[in-house]
């Protein structure tokens, strides 16, 4: 599959899980769910402004890696996609990582530990969300 193909897929996941995410929204309720969507909107779109680009693997060489699950395979299967794109996002795209690890975080927590919140954390959510997806279409077009 084409890179261009893989990218296509990737913003076209984004946008289908952000307007699950923003139907959730207008709709009042679920305010979990209107955070664990944006969180899984912007990791398609995070995922196409780390991917495809080179990275130094642990073991020093330089790859070429296609998509997270091409890093993941050829760098850290000891830690999570999740974990390991959170410190790419740290790393290589610090404008959003503000962004990204509260979307992470909070996304966690209510989805496994207590799905209680607020709607004002649900504006949060998609502030963040939308700077997120703002930053993508800046920076890879």
């Amino acid at each position: 599959m084409g890179i261009y193909i893989i990218m296509t897929k990737k913003r076209n996941h984004a946008d289908h899980n952000e307007k699950a995410c923003k139907y959730l929204y207008k709709a009042g309720d679920f305010s979990d769910w209107v955070i664990t969507t944006a969180f899984y909107s912007v990791i398609h779109y995070v995922d196409s402004c780390l991917f495809p680009d080179s990275y130094e693997l642990p073991d020093g060489k330089i790859k070429n890696c296609i998509s997270i699950d091409d890093y993941y395979r050829k760098c850290y299967q000891n830690d999570s996609k999740h974990e390991i794109r959170r410190q790419l996002v740290e790393d290589r795209l610090p404008e959003i990582q503000i962004q990204f690890k509260w979307l992470k975080e909070q996304s966690s927590q209510l989805r496994y530990t207590d799905y209680n919140t607020t709607s004002d954390e649900a504006d949060k959510a998609i502030e963040n969300l939308d700077k997120i997806k703002a930053f993508h279409n800046e920076n890879h077009k």
